[in-house]
């Protein structure tokens, strides 16, 4: 486990491996749990007798299935300390390279690639690669933005969609309502009261060939 005391501390880990993983068994109840949870029944999941004849010889993980697994591998692998809140703002260029069989193990390696300054806090985009061990192939890429919420000097969590204890589920709520960054910081989209405020600089540079997030956002 890595521990960041702190944004600034975490800041200087751009461009940077945060670390690997735990290795995770994928097995079946765990696929016919994300079956009932999601209502996704299809037999290449959930039917092994059927999917022994089918196109990878046995059932296989949802793809949605090994993406969920990710933030339970950021807490085995990093957190950030001096946070009131981490929220999940979502993920860029998932891909699933290789189908993940029944049986086989998975762990996630993370590359910290962007922190910038919101009204909020940080936002952050990491680069995870879900590892299929014996596999030439990642089962998973994907980038996920988080956003990265200051709080009191004891405050601690890991960047997942989960909020911590001394965060108040309705104040939760409304910042997950204020948390894109086109309207929390993009010059174009000033936010009420803020009209005057000097535009905070980036502690990274934008990635390469990639329109920032927030442009995204506002251009939809």
């Amino acid at each position: 486990m890595r521990v960041f005391n702190g944004i600034d501390e975490f800041a200087a880990a751009v461009g940077s491996h945060l670390g690997d993983s735990e290795w995770v068994e994928v097995t079946q109840a765990m696929v016919d749990q994300f079956a009932e949870a999601t209502g996704d029944h299809q037999w290449i999941h959930v039917d092994p007798e059927r999917a022994a004849h089918g196109p990878f010889g046995t059932t296989v993980a949802h793809g949605y299935l090994t993406l969920s697994l990710v933030p339970a591998m950021i807490s085995q692998t990093y957190r950030v300390d001096g946070l009131a809140l981490a929220l999940n703002y979502g993920s860029d260029k998932v891909r699933y390279p290789s189908p993940v069989p029944v049986g086989s193990r998975v762990r996630a390696h993370f590359d910290l690639q962007s922190l910038t300054p919101i009204a909020l806090g940080m936002q952050a985009v990491t680069r995870v690669t879900v590892e299929l061990e014996g596999s030439a192939k990642p089962a998973c890429v994907a980038e996920v933005v988080s956003v990265l919420v200051p709080g009191g000097n004891d405050a601690t969590t890991n960047t997942t969609d989960a909020t911590t204890d001394a965060a108040d589920p309705a104040e939760a709520a409304n910042v997950a309502q204020v948390a894109d960054p086109a309207e929390a910081s993009h010059p174009n989209h000033p936010r009420p009261g803020n009209q005057h405020r000097p535009h905070q600089r980036r502690v990274t540079e934008q990635r390469t060939h990639e329109q920032p997030i927030d442009e995204k956002v506002a251009t939809r």
